[in-house]
């Protein structure tokens, strides 16, 4: 598939539509601009129709998403963000095209955050391993992985598999968004927003080349 047919694919009919469907399914609340599921629902061919008027135009720009905080169990907090609804259909949109591109690449170690995959199907990998005479285990933590991820670096990652510039303005677009936290808007210079579609994915996608370089060198140990 050409550059020019993995764009128009993202800015498809069928694709915002099932988008849409995706985004309903997994609830939420609305954003920074209030429009609830319901609301924007109501006049959803118009609102579908404008969103891909802006992407083909290149007009579509991101609204900052909105911050809240999850308390942790050390005592600690997670900031959480919630992109509005119609930036959530467009991040959908995205993720539907180019899911299918990395999982190509990514290991089969890899579980977090991809389509029949689960952390209890993890559980049951190490559990198989162990059986099969696996003695020693890696146990860590990337310290703020989502908050820390350098946009440049992911985006080059990205255009590793897709060169499509309209593809990753739009992915840069998403990443410079900002948030908006006690009543003001805060920029974004790393880090990727938890909560939103495409965040999964695009962890992912920077994780990938972590997870080849452990792999090389468990096999030299």
């Amino acid at each position: 598939m050409t550059d020019q047919e993995l764009w128009g694919k993202v800015c498809s009919d069928r694709n915002l539509k099932l988008a849409w469907n995706r985004v309903k399914e997994n609830k939420g609340s609305p954003g920074v601009d209030s429009i609830t599921l319901e609301e924007f629902e109501k006049n959803l061919e118009n609102n579908l129709n404008l969103l891909q008027k802006e992407l083909e135009t290149g007009n579509f720009k991101p609204l900052p998403v909105l911050r809240f905080y999850l308390n942790k169990e050390d005592g600690t907090s997670r900031p959480i963000g919630i992109p509005p609804v119609r930036d959530r259909v467009v991040q959908q949109a995205l993720h539907s095209v180019l899911s299918p591109i990395f999982e190509e690449d990514f290991l089969d170690c890899s579980f977090a955050y991809r389509p029949g995959r689960s952390a209890l199907k993890a559980i049951d990998k190490v559990e198989a391993l162990i059986n099969e005479g696996t003695k020693w285990v890696l146990d860590g933590d990337i310290e703020k992985f989502f908050d820390t991820i350098d946009h440049d670096l992911l985006l080059s990652f990205v255009s590793g598999r897709v060169s499509d510039d309209s593809i990753l303005k739009l992915i840069r677009k998403f990443l410079k968004t900002g948030f908006f936290d006690n009543m003001s808007i805060h920029e974004e210079y790393s880090g990727i927003t938890q909560g939103s579609a495409i965040s999964p994915l695009l962890a992912n996608i920077y994780l990938h080349n972590f997870d080849v370089e452990i792999n090389v060198r468990a096999l030299k140990i």
